[in-house]
């Protein structure tokens, strides 16, 4: 059970390295939002029980018994219930101008009883839309990408948090073809986003270096025509720079 409790969070590094690269970028908001600090306190405090959520439940499938299962199974649903709400607390913060969540943002229903395997599974694929209308609309809020809702720019001092993705349902068998369509969602996702995530990082790293660069440069069209203009006012040689008309 340990060694296939691990083998489902080998994508979480991956999902932790771009969530905070993502809170990380914040460029100059025309159309933007201030947070309201009571918006701001409740996604600290949400995403702060999701972690401690899922921190207590790895710790405790790496190390639970065979008789266990009902245990880990209402754990797990725990784990993701708290993500649907750090979600949700997320997308509340960024654009708080939102009228309604849309389904895909519908938080999970409290856990009551022991859950069944199919329950799980229905749970995470709903956690993966979740995922990613949460990502669609942190990247139009945070990076200004293009949206059809109208998302304004997010102004906040410091840029919240994604929750990181919660790991795959346990206690499932790599040949059963509902599993295997669970691991092929989480895998498109997750490259989608990581795709997305290496553009925009590409895209700002050439703009930081005509940034750099650009002062330097004296071929360009801005240099060209400071240098057209000496040369119309020194036209008659010597090496003097004309800071004057002539």
């Amino acid at each position: 059970m340990s060694r296939q409790i691990r083998m489902t969070f080998r994508t979480m590094g991956i999902a932790m390295s771009v969530v905070g690269a993502l809170a990380g970028c914040v460029v100059g908001p025309t159309n933007s939002s201030y947070p309201q600090p009571q918006l701001v306190a409740a996604q600290k405090d949400a995403n702060a029980r999701y972690t401690q959520t899922l921190t207590s439940f790895i710790a405790f499938a790496s190390n639970a018994k065979s008789d266990s299962r009902a245990r880990i199974l209402e754990a797990y649903q725990g784990v993701l219930y708290q993500y649907s709400l750090a979600a949700v607390s997320y997308v509340q913060l960024v654009y708080p101008s939102m009228q309604a969540l849309p389904p895909a943002l519908q938080p999970l229903p409290a856990p009551a009883g022991t859950p069944t395997i199919a329950d799980v599974d229905r749970d995470y694929e709903h956690m993966l839309g979740m995922k990613v209308a949460m990502w669609d609309i942190g990247t139009a809020a945070l990076w200004g990408k293009t949206s059809k809702m109208s998302i304004p720019r997010y102004r906040g001092a410091i840029s919240p948090s994604m929750p990181v993705t919660p790991p795959l349902p346990p206690f499932q068998d790599a040949r059963d073809p509902k599993y295997a369509r669970l691991v092929a969602m989480t895998k498109q996702v997750e490259d989608a986003q990581t795709a997305e995530f290496e553009q925009k990082r590409q895209a700002d790293s050439r703009e930081i270096a005509r940034a750099i660069n650009a002062p330097k440069g004296s071929s360009y069209s801005a240099p060209q025509q400071q240098q057209g203009v000496q040369r119309w006012c020194t036209q008659s040689g010597g090496g003097v720079i004309g800071r004057v008309p002539c």
